[in-house]
């Protein structure tokens, strides 16, 4: 009798140790049936057709940032180059994926491809208003200043790349030193790095642009997160005509005489010597 219930506490305890294998093999058979694979060098992670990453490692789908990254093992890896890795057979390596629709959501292998430098011109434009907000991050602006700018708006993508180190840390970037060129010059500089780099003025600008939205994006998701504020617009400087109406509003109640907010007509300047005249 008790030989036999040590044989059905040994089956128990055997049952109990295998249970996990069980269900992570079930897990594994659930995903590759719903079109999940593993991406090659992380044995944990598997990914489908829209990007969605699970990793068996922690049990759950990983979030992406806001331009579509992930991060495994101190490092940054892209959702879109990952799906042409594993369903489209394609290299992972340095470049842009474009999504051929426009569409940003859209992360089919179909929609995915690796751009050229001239098909990088719709990703390339900036976007003025987000430039402008990691600006803010960073400075307080006057309410009239635009990013259209470009010397102003350099001497603060200067002043950024310094404080975050940008350079320094995609220093191993391809075309990272057009976009130094770019921001040591001064004006008409787009065409002068194209010459200084035998560029096109075309790849040229669209170089810098991209550099710049990977600024932009960065400051941005910091913000998002509450890493960086954004500050208010300077106080600018008070016109003539808003001094006087200060002075006259705070002068008022002590029955000082106004200062006239306009310069008298030439009818009034008459009328007014006459008056003077007839006094006199």
């Amino acid at each position: 009798m008790a030989v036999y219930q040590r044989s059905e506490a040994n089956k128990t305890r055997l049952k109990n140790s295998t249970m996990p294998k069980v269900i992570q093999t079930e897990s594994l058979f659930q995903l590759t049936q719903t079109g999940f694979k593993k991406i090659p060098g992380f044995n944990f992670l598997f990914i489908n057709q829209t990007g969605s990453v699970y990793s068996f490692k922690t049990g759950k789908y990983l979030k992406q940032n806001s331009r579509n990254y992930i991060k495994q093992q101190n490092q940054y890896l892209s959702v879109p180059k990952l799906i042409l890795q594993v369903f489209s057979g394609q290299i992972y390596k340095s470049g842009h994926v474009i999504r051929v629709d426009g569409n940003k959501l859209n992360l089919t292998p179909q929609n995915l491809k690796y751009a050229n430098l001239s098909e990088q011109n719709t990703r390339h434009k900036v976007n003025p208003i987000d430039l402008k907000n990691a600006i803010r991050c960073y400075f307080r602006v006057e309410k009239k200043y635009k990013v259209k700018d470009t010397s102003q708006t350099r001497r603060y993508l200067q002043a950024i790349t310094e404080k975050r180190r940008f350079l320094d840390e995609r220093n191993g970037m391809k075309y990272i030193e057009v976009f130094k060129t770019y921001l040591k010059g001064t004006e008409n500089n787009i065409t002068k790095t194209a010459k200084a780099h035998e560029l096109t003025v075309l790849d040229c600008a669209n170089i810098v642009n991209n550099f710049k939205n990977i600024l932009i994006d960065d400051v941005l998701y910091e913000f998002k997160t509450g890493l960086l504020h954004r500050h208010g617009y300077a106080n600018k400087e008070l016109t003539l005509t808003e001094a006087i109406r200060r002075w006259n509003k705070y002068t008022k109640e002590y029955g000082i005489k106004p200062i006239s907010l306009r310069k008298p007509s030439q009818k009034e300047k008459i009328k007014s010597f006459e008056k003077f005249v007839a006094e006199f």
